[in-house]
């Protein structure tokens, strides 16, 4: 017979993804609008909708004020900081850093042509001949 030692393992939380504004009191409060949702959609009485309307603006009200205060006091204590100012001003416009790949040949007149000047060129003459 084998023997195996018990260990009980603790679950791991939910990831949540969170912005960095997010306190626990706004991830509480919102678990709180999500309980008040599922209520107000299991019995939609004229109480549970109203209560959870009141609850809804309530919430965005607080969370607009906490995200403002955030990005205020980030952007106070990076102001001698460029770099750090325009990222913290990036992620509040909610801006990506996607830069486009463009394909390294095009077909024009059924020939590959992979040199970017005579790409520039022919897409020169393309667009110019539309209007």
């Amino acid at each position: 017979m084998l023997h195996f030692q018990y260990k009980q393992l603790n679950s791991a939380k939910k990831s949540i993804k969170r912005e960095p504004w997010m306190t626990t009191g706004l991830i509480n409060s919102s678990k709180k609008r999500n309980k008040l949702f599922a209520k107000k959609s299991q019995t939609p009485s004229e109480n549970n909708i109203c209560h959870y309307k009141n609850y809804v603006t309530l919430f965005n009200k607080l969370k607009r004020k906490v995200k403002i205060s955030y990005y205020r006091t980030a952007i106070e204590d990076n102001r001698h900081n460029m770099k750090q100012m325009w990222k913290i001003l990036n992620q509040a416009v909610n801006k990506k850093h996607n830069k486009a790949n463009f394909p390294k040949s095009f077909n024009i007149n059924n020939t590959p042509i992979t040199d970017e000047s005579r790409i520039a060129i022919a897409s020169n003459q393309f667009f110019s001949t539309i209007g």
